[in-house]
């Protein structure tokens, strides 16, 4: 007797984030009035380096966020880490000390479980240098 077997096909809502990753229009500051707190939503945020010596722009670290704490989340990122938070407050730091930008792009994905699935395949695929840790992923 054969095993039953169930195909789950993303890759069209994946194809489709990698597009809107690899676009670098519509980038946001973290503090721009639209990063606010969605309720019943998951959200699968871009943080990109603008790199002020050569203006060129990277993707350097992919998150997550329950909608309800998106804003949370950003602000911990870049103005205020909370302590049990995995922050890229230091990072930020580090970058602006330098003279660079940091830019913000974000997807809101429903239904809010796929969030997961989409952040992992995207980071798998983009493999941003903050989510990269001694060549292996974060966990």
């Amino acid at each position: 007797m054969k095993e039953p077997e169930i195909k789950i096909q993303f890759s069209t809502s994946i194809d489709l984030a990698i597009d809107f990753v690899l676009k670098k229009s519509n980038l946001i500051n973290p503090d721009d009035s639209s990063v606010i707190n969605y309720k019943n939503i998951g959200i699968v945020y871009f943080i990109y380096l603008v790199n002020k010596e050569n203006e060129s722009t990277s993707l350097v670290y992919i998150g997550k966020s329950k909608g309800y704490l998106f804003k949370t989340r950003i602000r911990n990122h870049f103005f205020k880490k909370h302590p049990k938070t995995g922050s890229k407050l230091g990072k930020v730091k580090s970058e602006l000390a330098q003279g660079n930008e940091l830019k913000l792009k974000f997807l809101k994905v429903t239904p809010e479980s796929f969030r997961n699935t989409l952040e992992e395949e995207l980071i798998n695929h983009f493999r941003p240098l903050w989510n990269i840790q001694k060549g292996r992923l974060k966990k």
